[in-house]
């Protein structure tokens, strides 16, 4: 009997207990809000305290921002994506956007420049060891653009969350017209190549400083500048790639300056190449950019070239003259390929024969007893057949 009491005590113990728990696990809403959830990371606010020394956290002091000219409120001074710290460590100047100059720093206490970051700076921020703070070997290579996936604008100071931080990024992403005042071009960056081509033009005159040295010992004559005055200015000079030293580079008789007027060859004796010098040409009235060597402006059946190189006069008719005084006239002397104002080079008696450029023979002539005994001439065809013979 007792056993059977104690039995039913036990069991009423169990049943008891089980339906209080079974009570407290339905009532879980309840829990809830007597024990609200603790608040998510990305709720609770994020306090930086500024370092008094290096107010915008970009890792470099107050001290050297003033020595950088940089802006100790801003880690990105001039906003062109790179920060303040990236730019002197590269070699760049952190105050000019997308700098490929070297940075000039002055320092304050004994106002002169200093080549690289102060010991402040390294002390205080330790750079990098394997920054390398020597001139680069390509002074044009501008830094890496930052692409344009990647945010590299340093955290900001300001007791800001980083949810207010992500909507106001999507906000400007959202706004396309705002957004593309904000983004750098992508355009081609012509900047490099422009620097290449002024690379040996310090002084901007569009002469190559190489060849101002070479001519003039110095960079000093401007481009407009006329050195040696042959109406040809020391620019003028360069692109003709003419002497700026010479008024006749070619010496030719005629000045630089008079060729490049009258489009002839200022480093060419002979620009139409008919064998008479440009300078003659003009004094005899010939046009120095025809060909007309074998033209006979005077007709005494002596060639112009012929006149012009052998001393006798083009422009006067002078077949039977001797100029000096051998008793072969001009002519005899033309077959014979003599000197007409030399007694020393005298014709040889004998038959002469004259060809074409294309190696037909047009003449022959005899020559005996100072006198021409005989001529033939010949013509030919435009396939190159002999068609006539003239004696006389």
């Amino acid at each position: 009997m007792k056993k059977s009491l104690l039995f039913m005590i036990l069991l009423f113990s169990l049943f008891f207990c089980f339906n209080s728990y079974a009570d407290d696990f339905s009532i879980d809403s309840d829990i809830s809000e007597v024990f609200p959830e603790p608040p998510r990371i990305s709720e609770r606010k994020v306090i930086f305290e500024p370092d008094p020394n290096d107010i915008d956290g970009d890792g470099i002091s107050n001290a050297d921002e003033e020595r950088y000219g940089t802006d100790p409120y801003d880690p990105d001074t001039e906003n062109d994506g790179f920060t303040d710290l990236w730019e002197i460590t590269n070699g760049t100047d952190p105050n000019i956007s997308i700098s490929t100059g070297y940075l000039e720093v002055i320092d304050l206490e004994t106002g002169n420049k200093v080549d690289l970051p102060s010991e402040e700076l390294n002390d205080a921020n330790e750079l990098p060891v394997e920054t390398d703070k020597t001139e680069p070997e390509n002074i044009d290579a501008l830094p890496p653009q930052p692409d344009t996936d990647l945010d590299l604008t340093p955290p900001s100071l300001d007791d800001e969350t980083e949810n207010t931080s992500n909507t106001k990024q999507n906000d400007l992403s959202e706004n396309t017209e705002d957004a593309g005042l904000n983004r750098t071009s992508t355009g081609a960056d012509l900047t490099p190549i422009l620097m290449l081509l002024l690379l040996n033009d310090v002084d901007g005159d569009g002469m190559d400083d190489d060849w101002e040295i070479r001519y003039f010992g110095t960079l000093a004559y401007g481009a407009e500048e006329d050195f040696d005055t042959d109406n040809l200015s020391n620019l003028g000079e360069y692109n003709n790639h003419t002497d700026p030293n010479n008024s006749d580079t070619d010496g030719d008789g005629l000045t630089d300056g008079f060729e490049v007027l009258n489009s002839l060859n200022p480093n060419d004796t002979d620009t139409d190449d008919d064998t008479m010098g440009d300078g003659l040409e003009v004094t005899y009235g010939f046009n120095p950019l025809v060909n007309d060597a074998y033209g006979d402006i005077d007709n005494d059946d002596l060639p112009n070239f012929w006149e012009v190189n052998s001393g006798t006069n083009p422009i006067v008719y002078d077949r039977n003259s001797d100029p000096d005084s051998d008793l072969y006239t001009n002519y005899i002397e033309y077959i014979a390929e003599t000197n007409p104002i030399s007694s020393s080079s005298t014709p040889v008696p004998g038959q002469y024969n004259k060809y074409d450029k294309l190696g037909r023979l047009t003449s022959a002539a005899g020559i005996a007893a100072y006198q021409v005994t005989y001529e033939i001439y010949y013509e030919y065809d435009v396939v190159g057949n002999r068609v006539k013979k003239t004696i006389r």
